[in-house]
């Protein structure tokens, strides 16, 4: 419903301007579908209700971002960079990804392997709501599986405001705004070149930096799984370092941009409490 209501408002709302977004269409479709077949979805076992969970979010998570991109295509939006080079300034004096990069100093194979390290969990980052939310979804015994829809509510919940933040707050990153500073490769193997390819043609937003939506979903999954004393946290915590080191050292983002992320995080995960509350926080481990 959530979905539904943020993504009707936005089609209608570009529409009255300009052509509508008409992929838009897609989550508003899915959680048409949703809605109209709740009972029935609800009637099924645990895994199908899992699984008919995943279109909506899935496909507003595609959709959302791509409209970011489109919107700034349809109406110009100035850019905000300037804050985060002044954040970053204060305290460093130069862009991080410089600093990070000559951290190593003559160590290059050293250097490769972590920049490698850091692409492939970045790019783990496409899947920590999908094995995050599994992994609690197996966790909960029959009678608290409805929990995982608290999980879901609050990746949704991240994701409209972050798309939010991303037009009120336009910045493009170090990459684009300080390209002046970098003047070598990042310094990839072959194969993390490859990966770091597919991200950057498939970039198709450039006003994706504030906060930073990688390192912010990979925290809260984490979060949620330490909340209900999941042992993967430690796994998905590791991600979500490596991720945060990742967006400065790939010259995505400011720590400006990371800092709120932390704090959009917080948030999300209190308003999941408060709009989408829970009977009981009993024995939630499923018994053997």
């Amino acid at each position: 419903m959530l979905i539904l209501v943020y993504t009707s408002l936005y089609f209608t709302i570009i529409g009255l301007n300009l052509k509508p977004l008409w992929y838009l269409f897609i989550p508003i479709g899915f959680s048409i579908l949703a809605l109209v077949f709740r009972q029935n979805i609800c009637e099924k076992g645990p895994i199908v209700k899992f699984l008919a969970n995943i279109p909506v979010p899935t496909s507003f998570g595609i959709t959302g971002y791509i409209s970011v991109g489109d919107i700034d295509r349809l109406y110009p939006l100035v850019r905000r960079d300037n804050w985060g080079v002044e954040f970053d300034n204060l305290l460093f004096d130069q862009p991080i990804a410089l600093i990070i990069e000559q951290a190593f100093g003559p160590f290059s194979l050293l250097k490769t392997v972590f920049y490698d390290l850091l692409i492939i969990n970045y790019f783990l980052y496409f899947l920590t709501p999908f094995i995050g939310g599994f992994i609690l979804y197996r966790q909960f015994s029959k009678e608290f599986k409805h929990k995982i829809g608290q999980f879901i509510f609050s990746i949704c919940l991240f994701y409209i405001l972050n798309f939010l933040f991303y037009i009120l707050v336009p910045i493009t990153g170090p990459q684009y705004f300080q390209s002046e500073y970098f003047n070598s490769d990042l310094p990839f193997s072959s194969f993390g070149k490859f990966l770091y390819f597919i991200i950057q043609n498939n970039h198709y937003t450039v006003i994706d930096c504030f906060p930073s939506g990688h390192f912010g979903i990979c925290f809260l999954v984490s979060l949620f799984l330490y909340r209900w004393n999941n042992i993967n946290y430690l796994f998905f915590g590791l991600v979500s370092f490596f991720v945060f080191w990742a967006t400065l050292a790939l010259r995505y983002h400011y720590l400006f941009d990371l800092v709120f992320a932390v704090v959009l995080v917080y948030v999300v995960y209190k308003l999941s409490e408060f709009l989408y509350p829970l009977k009981s926080e009993l024995t939630l481990f499923r018994q053997n």
